[in-house]
């Protein structure tokens, strides 16, 4: 019975750092969506375990233009949810409004080959809006394609598909 207890004890310590974790995984991600005139955006993520390596974000450069990524870290639980919270902080770093998407992965690719020691990489898509222009640039490094939705119908959005980050 002692050493039961003691297990449950441990479980229900590593279940609340999980719980915290996921907290601290989710305080990377953003908490709503932007508003920008003649686009609707949605959100939302639903991981395997209770962190993980998914992410996301949005850049709001201006009124008209926008940002967005999503991407998957390879692996699953705390590995993955700690390359996530790394790879979202340097993707920002290298996103800016003037940034062309495939700049914007080929410098976070280069970033992440030379500090990363963990064997993780990312898959990732990113896309930046500009609705004054009406203009949709992007580039997929290694992530399932990306389908447009419109009032006409749906569509793969066509680009050659790149390799995993890192």
């Amino acid at each position: 019975l002692y050493r039961y207890v003691a297990e449950w004890k441990k479980r229900l310590m590593f279940e609340n750092e999980l719980s915290i974790a996921k907290k601290i995984q989710e305080s990377f991600l953003p908490k709503g969506v932007p508003e920008i005139e003649g686009v609707e955006i949605a959100k939302g993520m639903f991981t395997a375990h209770q962190v993980g390596g998914d992410l996301y974000d949005f850049l709001n450069f201006t009124d008209s233009r926008l940002g967005i990524m999503i991407g998957d870290v390879s692996g699953k639980g705390i590995p993955a949810s700690l390359f996530m919270a790394m790879v979202t902080g340097e993707f920002k770093f290298f996103s800016g409004e003037d940034t062309r998407p495939q700049e914007t992965l080929l410098n976070l690719n280069e970033k992440l080959i030379k500090d990363s020691t963990s064997n993780l990489f990312v898959t990732m898509y990113y896309l930046a809006l500009d609705m004054a222009r009406h203009t949709i640039a992007y580039a997929n490094g290694g992530h399932l394609p990306m389908l447009r939705l419109s009032k006409d119908g749906a569509e793969f959005l066509d680009v050659m598909e790149g390799a995993p980050l890192g």
